[in-house]
C-alpha cells in the first residue's frame, strides 16, 4: 500500500466523514453520523406565567442541551424523544420557544404567551406624580397601570420591574397592570392630598394648569400664588380637580415661589413649588426681535444703580456675541474657543464645545437644543444639558448671523449671500435664498415672514415656509443691522446712516430718520419708542410712530452692539469699554461699568434680575443686586392663607 501524505492525515482528522487508519494507511471508511432531525409541534399550555411548567412536544428532543424563550433560558427535563417539560423563569416574556441540540435547533410556530404577574407595588400611597415601582414578572412594552380607572403609561425597566407616575385624575382605589396581553390586579393605592403643575418653571404671565387630588368630595378649593388667592375650583365626587388654569402674576419676582391649594370645607391643603424664571433664548429675545424683556421685575430705574459684578467667566478669547440664558444656564460663543455653558447664577462651567472658528453668532436655545453659527461657516446643534453634538451643517463661507428657530425650522444668513432654512432636528437644508451680497445681519421671523438685511443694500422679506420673495426694499447702504418686527412694522438701520421703519406686509416706507451715523445692531422697541445705538457714540430714543427723536444720550465711544430694554431701563455698551444703564424715559445715566476690553457687538442680556455681557477682554460678566434672586424658597404656611370670598368658581 502507498503511504498517505501527512497533509491528508491532518485533513482526515477534522472532516466529518471519518476513516480508520492503520500505520498511516486507510483501512476502512466510516460514514459520518447524520445530523439530528428535531421539531417542536406544540407547546402547552399556550398561555402561562412565571414559575409554571410547560410541555413541549415534537421529535428528536432527546439530545436537547438548551431550551429558551428569547434569550432567557428555561430549566427543562427530557421525558422522551418526543416530549420535554420546562419551567418558565421570572425573567421570561412572551415569545417563541426554542430547543437547541449540539447539531440542531427547533422553534415553535406559535409564541408562548407569558402573562404578567404582580408581586408588589411601592409605595402604596402618595400624591399625584409619585413614581410607583411595580415588581412582578412577564412585563413587556407597552405596559399601562390603572389607578382606580385612570390609566398611565408605564416605563418597562425590565421583565420584572415597571415604574409609573400617579396620573392626574387618579384617586384612592384598585390598581391593575396591563402588559403582555393580560391585565392583572396589583392591589390598592391611596392617593394623598396633593397638587401638580403642567410646568415647573416659567416667566411671569405664564399660564400653568393645576391639578389636585385627595380633597373633600364636591368641595370648593382655593388656589393661591404665594399668599394671593387667585382661582376657585370645585372637586368632583372623588375629591379631585383637573387642569385648572392659573396665571403667574406679571409682578412675580424671579426665584422659587409656591402654589397652594386648600379646601374650604375639609381644610385639606397641599403645595408645590414653581420657579419664576425667564429665558432669553435668542438675539432678539423673541423670534420677531425687539430686544425687550417685559418680564423683568427686579431691576428698575430706582435700583439698577446698585448692581455689582456677581461673577466673571473667561472662555479663553474675546466675546463679540450676546449671552443666551436658558434653563438656569448661560451660553456664550467666544471668538476662538467655542461654545461654553455656565451656571447663570454662579458662573461655574458646565461644559464646552469646540465649535470650529468661534465667531459672533448669538446662540439660540429651543427645546433643549443650543444652535449656533461659527465663523468657519458651520451651524451646530448641541444638547443644552450635556453639550453633546446632535448635528452640524456647513452653510457657505462664514457666519456672523445669529440663528432663529420657528416651527422646527432654523434660519440663518451666510457670508455667501444666502439665507438658509434648515430642519432644526436633522440640519437638512429645507430651502435657501440668494441675495446679492454677504449677510452679516440676523434674520427675524414674524407671522410667517422672514426679514433680513444684506450687504447688497436691501432689506428682504421672504416666505418662511418656502423661501419665496415677498418684497425687498433698497436702502442707501449695506444693511448690517438686525430687523425688529413690532406691531406690523420692521425697524432696521443701514450703513447710509438712516433708521428705516417699513410696513411688514408690503415693505412700504412708514418713516426714515437720518441720524448721521450707522446703526449696526438691532433696535430695541418698547412702549412706543425705538431705541438704537449708533457709530457716533449716541444712543437714541425715536418715536415708533413717526421716527422723531425723543432723546439721545452721548456715551464715550462707538455703540456697535444692539441695545436692550427691560423695566424702564435701556442697557447699551460701546467700543470704549463702557456698559451703560439709562432711564428709558429721558436717557439719563443710571449706572456705568468700565471693563478691561472693548464691548464689540456683544449686546447686554437682562433677565431674572441680572445683566450679562461679554467683552473684548475675554470675559463674560454677570451683574446683580446684592442677594440675587428674591423669590422665597420656603413653603407658605397654610395657616397664613386667607380665601378671597369674592372669587367666582371656575
Amino acid at each position: 500500500m502507498s503511504t498517505v501524505p501527512r497533509s491528508f492525515n491532518r485533513i482526515a482528522a477534522v472532516v466529518l466523514a471519518t476513516a480508520v487508519v492503520v500505520a498511516g494507511s486507510i483501512v476502512a471508511a466510516v460514514p459520518a453520523a447524520a445530523a439530528t432531525s428535531m421539531t417542536i409541534s406544540s407547546v402547552s399550555p399556550a398561555k402561562t406565567s412565571a414559575g409554571k411548567s410547560i410541555t413541549i412536544n415534537g421529535t428528536g428532543l432527546s439530545k436537547v442541551s438548551q431550551v429558551q424563550i428569547h434569550a432567557t433560558k428555561l430549566s427543562y427535563k427530557v421525558v422522551s424523544a418526543t416530549q420535554l417539560t420546562a419551567v418558565v423563569p421570572a425573567g421570561a416574556t412572551t415569545g417563541v420557544v426554542t430547543a437547541v441540540a449540539p447539531d440542531a435547533k427547533a422553534t415553535s410556530t406559535q409564541a408562548l404567551v407569558v402573562a404578567a404577574t404582580v408581586t408588589s407595588i411601592s409605595p402604596t400611597s402618595g400624591g399625584l406624580g409619585t413614581v410607583v415601582t411595580v415588581n412582578g414578572t412577564g412585563f413587556t412594552a407597552p405596559a399601562t397601570v390603572s389607578f382606580h380607572g385612570v390609566v398611565a403609561t408605564a416605563t418597562v425597566v425590565s421583565a420584572t420591574k415597571l415604574t409609573v407616575p400617579v396620573p392626574v385624575g387618579a384617586s384612592t382605589g384598585a390598581v391593575s397592570v396591563t402588559s403582555s396581553g393580560s391585565t392583572v390586579s396589583a392591589g390598592t393605592f391611596t392617593v394623598t392630598t396633593s397638587v401638580v403643575l403642567s410646568a415647573a418653571s416659567g416667566s411671569p404671565t405664564t399660564t400653568v394648569t393645576v391639578s389636585g387630588a385627595g380633597f373633600g368630595a364636591n368641595e370648593l378649593v382655593d388656589l393661591y400664588f404665594g399668599l394671593t388667592d387667585q382661582v376657585l375650583v370645585s372637586t368632583n365626587s372623588t375629591g379631585n380637580f383637573n387642569y385648572a388654569s392659573l396665571v403667574i402674576p406679571a409682578s412675580a419676582q424671579p426665584g422659587t415661589s409656591w402654589i397652594s391649594a386648600e379646601g374650604r370645607h375639609s381644610g385639606l391643603g397641599a403645595q408645590v413649588s414653581f420657579v419664576v424664571r425667564t429665558s432669553w433664548t435668542q438675539l432678539g429675545f423673541k423670534a420677531s426681535g425687539g430686544r425687550y424683556n417685559p418680564y423683568e421685575n427686579t431691576l428698575n430705574t430706582s435700583n439698577v444703580g446698585g448692581i455689582g459684578q456677581a461673577w466673571a467667566y473667561s472662555p479663553g478669547s474675546a466675546i463679540s456675541s450676546s449671552v443666551t440664558v436658558y434653563g438656569g444656564n448661560a451660553y456664550i460663543l467666544s471668538a476662538s474657543n467655542g461654545l461654553s455653558a455656565v451656571d447663570a447664577t454662579t458662573g461655574a462651567l458646565k461644559w464646552k464645545y469646540a465649535a470650529a472658528g468661534g465667531g459672533y453668532s448669538t446662540p439660540n436655545a429651543t427645546k433643549g437644543v443650543i444652535y449656533v453659527g461659527s465663523a468657519a461657516g458651520t451651524v451646530y446643534a448641541v444638547n443644552s444639558t450635556s453639550g453633546a453634538l446632535l448635528w452640524s451643517r456647513s452653510v457657505g463661507t462664514g457666519l456672523s448671523s445669529s440663528p432663529v428657530v420657528v416651527n422646527g425650522i432654523l434660519y440663518i444668513g451666510s457670508y455667501d449671500g444666502s439665507v438658509y432654512a434648515l430642519n432644526a432636528t436633522t440640519g437638512a437644508v429645507v430651502w435657501s435664498y440668494a441675495t446679492g451680497g454677504a449677510i452679516y445681519s440676523s434674520p427675524m421671523v414674524s407671522n410667517g415672514i422672514l426679514y433680513v438685511g444684506s450687504n447688497d443694500d436691501y432689506v428682504y422679506a421672504l416666505d418662511a415656509t418656502s423661501g419665496a420673495l415677498d418684497w425687498r426694499y433698497l436702502t442707501g447702504g449695506i444693511v448690517e443691522g438686525v430687523p425688529a418686527v413690532v406691531n406690523g412694522v420692521v425697524y432696521v438701520g443701514s450703513d447710509d446712516s438712516k433708521v428705516y421703519a417699513l410696513n411688514a406686509v408690503s415693505g412700504a416706507v412708514v418713516w426714515t430718520n437720518a441720524l448721521g451715523a450707522t446703526v449696526y445692531g438691532s433696535a430695541a422697541v418698547a412702549n412706543g419708542l425705538v431705541y438704537v445705538g449708533a457709530s457716533n457714540s449716541h444712543i437714541y430714543a425715536l418715536r415708533a410712530s413717526t421716527g422723531t427723536i425723543v432723546w439721545d444720550a452721548t456715551t464715550s465711544g462707538l455703540v456697535g452692539a444692539s441695545v436692550t430694554v427691560a423695566h424702564g431701563v435701556v442697557y447699551g455698551a460701546n467700543y470704549s469699554d463702557q456698559l451703560y444703564a439709562l432711564d428709558a424715559s429721558y436717557g439719563g445715566v443710571l449706572w456705568t461699568y468700565t471693563a478691561g476690553g472693548t464691548f464689540f457687538f456683544a449686546a447686554p442680556t437682562v433677565v431674572n434680575g441680572s445683566v450679562y455681557i461679554g467683552s473684548g477682554d475675554g470675559r463674560v460678566r454677570a451683574f446683580t443686586l446684592a442677594g440675587g434672586m428674591s423669590g422665597d424658597a420656603r413653603p407658605v404656611a397654610l395657616s397664613q392663607l386667607r380665601p378671597n370670598r369674592s372669587l367666582q368658581q371656575r
